[in-house]
């Protein structure tokens, strides 16, 4: 049986989901760990595969920078104020295995959450409570810890993913698709 590209598209949000999922759990296991590259590798091979069957790299590249950057900014700002600590990391600076999850959650824009920046508020919502829990699940792995204490740190995570959420939803909405409702395809 011949696997087509239609097949392997009407599959891919799901796939994509998956991947996403491992490159989670790669990257705050590595970092409970101490160790950087499980999550880079994972969220590596979920980027390149997503950018291999993108319609529109240059859109796709540009965006999953711009995410990446703010992801940077808002894990700087949560480190630098102290509501967050990462694992194994006494600067501010956040681990490359926290990084490179911000580009990969913001790749499922495309596919799997293509509807989240047509419902902005609705996005400040979900980045408000979906942030604290992502955390809350690395605290958990022992990939980072809350200096002031879980409720503040929460939400202070709250306040920074509904912003930042917002800010990526600007950055989906600033250049529209080319053709069709779904970019990677």
């Amino acid at each position: 049986m011949l696997i087509t590209r239609s097949t392997v598209m009407r599959w891919y949000p799901l796939v994509h989901l998956g991947l996403y999922q491992a490159t989670w759990f790669a990257a705050l296991m590595g970092g409970a760990a101490m160790h950087w590259w499980p999550g880079l590798a994972a969220g590596a091979l979920m980027l390149a595969i997503h950018l291999a069957l993108s319609t529109q790299r240059r859109l796709t590249l540009s965006r999953l920078v711009q995410a990446t950057l703010l992801g940077v900014l808002t894990d700087l700002a949560l480190a630098a104020t102290g509501a967050v600590s990462f694992a194994g990391c006494a600067c501010v600076v956040p681990p490359v295995w926290m990084v490179v999850l911000w580009p990969c959650f913001a790749s499922l824009f495309d596919d799997l959450l293509r509807w989240v920046p047509e419902r902005p508020l609705l996005a400040v919502v979900l980045g408000g409570i979906g942030g604290p829990l992502a955390y809350l699940g690395g605290a958990a792995l022992g990939a980072l810890t809350f200096p002031w204490g879980s409720v503040a740190g929460l939400f202070a995570v709250a306040a920074a993913w509904a912003v930042a959420t917002w800010v990526l939803v600007l950055i989906w909405r600033s250049v529209p698709r080319a053709s069709g409702p779904v970019e990677v395809a």
